[in-house]
C-alpha cells in the first residue's frame, strides 16, 4: 500500500486487518506500507526501486491517488500540483511498474496482469481546446488510449475506472463556499458509499478483460471512447501528448523508460 503519510497508512492497515471478514479468511493477508508522494518525481522513483527490491513480479497495480482544488498550487518539484499529481506522476509510475507487471504475466500467462488508473467521467465532453484547460482525467485517458492502440503494454491489461462521487469524499472541501454547498447537496442525494465505489474498482482490476483495454469503466460498464479522441485532431493530440510526456519525464527521471519499450 503506497501512502503519503506512513502513520495514517499504518492506521489504515490496522483497520483493515481487524475487519471481521478479513479475520475470517483461512489465509491472512500481508499488507506492506511504502511511502509515496506524487508531488515528487524522486519519491515515485524511490517507490519503484523499493518494489523492484522486494518483489519479482506484480499481478495488479491500482493507481488511485489524486487531488482536487481550484486555486494554483506548486509541488516541491515546482510544477502545478494537479498536473503533476493526477497525470505526470501517475504516468511515471505506470512506466516504472510495467516491467514487474510484464513479469507477472510471464509467471502466470493464463491470468493477465492489470494496471488500473482511477479516472473520471469528467473527461467526456472535454477537449484540448477548452478554456480553462481540460481535466487531468482527459490527459490520462488520452495517453493510455495511445499506448494501448500501439500495443505497447502487450499482455498487460490497462484500463481506467471512475468510482463516481462519494458521499463522504473530502475533495470538495477545497472548493469555494458557494460551490462547496452545492456539491454537498449533490453528494447527499447522488453520492455513492465507499462500498459501491469499491465494486467498480474491483471490477476493473479483477473482472474486466481484454475488452477493457484502454477504456474507462463506470458503473461496471465499459464506456465508449471520448468523441474528441476519435477526431483527427484527437489522434494527433494522443501522439503529441505522449511524446512530450516521455521527453519531460525522461528529463526528470533519467533512464525511466529503459525497461519500458
Amino acid at each position: 500500500m503506497a501512502v503519503r503519510n506512513p502513520r495514517k497508512g499504518e492506521e489504515a492497515k490496522a483497520s483493515l486487518l481487524t475487519e471481521p471478514s478479513i479475520q475470517a479468511l483461512p489465509l491472512q493477508p500481508k499488507i506492506e506500507i511504502i511511502p509515496l508522494d506524487l508531488g515528487s518525481f524522486q519519491s515515485a522513483r524511490t517507490f519503484s526501486d523499493t518494489l523492484n527490491a522486494r518483489y519479482d513480479y506484480l499481478d495488479i497495480v491500482l493507481l488511485n491517488a489524486g487531488a482536487g482544488f481550484v486555486d494554483f498550487r506548486e509541488t516541491t518539484d515546482g510544477y502545478e500540483e494537479l498536473l503533476q499529481v493526477n497525470y505526470l506522476s501517475n504516468s511515471l509510475l505506470a512506466v516504472l511498474v510495467y516491467p514487474l507487471l510484464q513479469a507477472g504475466w510471464n509467471n502466470s500467462p493464463s491470468a493477465p496482469t492489470r494496471l488500473t488508473i482511477v479516472g473520471s467521467s469528467a473527461q467526456f465532453g472535454a477537449s484540448f481546446s477548452d478554456k480553462p484547460p481540460p481535466p487531468t482525467a482527459l490527459l490520462s485517458n488520452t495517453s493510455i488510449l495511445y499506448l494501448t492502440e500501439k500495443n505497447i503494454y502487450g499482455k498487460v491489461i490497462v484500463n481506467l475506472t471512475c468510482p463516481g462521487m462519494l458521499a463522504n469524499s473530502s475533495m470538495t472541501d477545497e472548493l469555494p463556499f458557494g460551490i462547496r454547498q452545492l456539491a454537498g447537496a449533490v453528494k447527499k442525494f447522488r453520492g455513492r458509499s465507499p462500498e459501491q465505489a469499491g465494486v467498480s474498482t474491483v471490477y476493473a482490476i479483477a473482472e474486466a478483460g481484454e475488452e477493457s483495454q484502454g477504456k474507462l469503466i463506470f458503473h461496471n460498464q465499459i464506456q465508449p471512447t471520448t468523441p474528441f479522441a476519435l477526431t483527427d485532431v484527437g489522434r494527433d493530440m494522443e501522439k503529441r501528448l505522449w511524446t512530450e510526456t516521455v521527453e519531460f519525464l525522461d528529463n526528470q527521471v533519467p533512464g525511466c523508460f529503459e525497461r519500458f519499450y
